[in-house]
């Protein structure tokens, strides 16, 4: 079979090879990205957890804090168990800092979603590896 885009004659079942190969591939940078959401990110010197209940956390007590101000002070648990004060401003930084850290993961994810659907070899194909 004539593939047009590798210039080059393939054997139909390095075809389906190639094929199942991807599909692996991309399923390997779904877990991998779903791994990375939920590794955790760090903010001012502190790691914090990133799984979706810290999410939903941080994301409630940044609207909380934007709400009550100044007032505003909340005890969170870091990753290592330690307790670490947070005043209003404190929380709405922890939460810019998890959103910019969950469209970073994501956009690597697309790109490299992208890069494994361009393939035309398995040897490209293993070259794509999360950074």
């Amino acid at each position: 079979k004539w593939d047009s885009v590798a210039t080059a004659w393939i054997a139909p079942n390095a075809a389906k090879v190639l094929n199942a190969a991807i599909k692996q591939h991309l399923i390997k940078l779904d877990m991998e990205c779903q791994y990375k959401l939920n590794s955790g990110f760090t903010w001012d010197g502190s790691r914090f957890a990133s799984n979706l209940e810290a999410r939903i956390a941080i994301s409630c007590a940044a609207a909380q804090a934007a709400d009550e101000g100044v007032a505003f002070t909340e005890d969170w648990e870091l990753e290592d168990g330690t307790i670490r004060t947070l005043s209003a401003a404190d929380m709405k930084a922890v939460a810019t800092r998890l959103s910019k850290f969950m469209r970073n993961q994501q956009t690597i994810y697309r790109t490299l979603k992208q890069a494994t659907k361009n393939v035309t070899s398995v040897v490209e194909l293993e070259a794509i590896v999360w950074p």
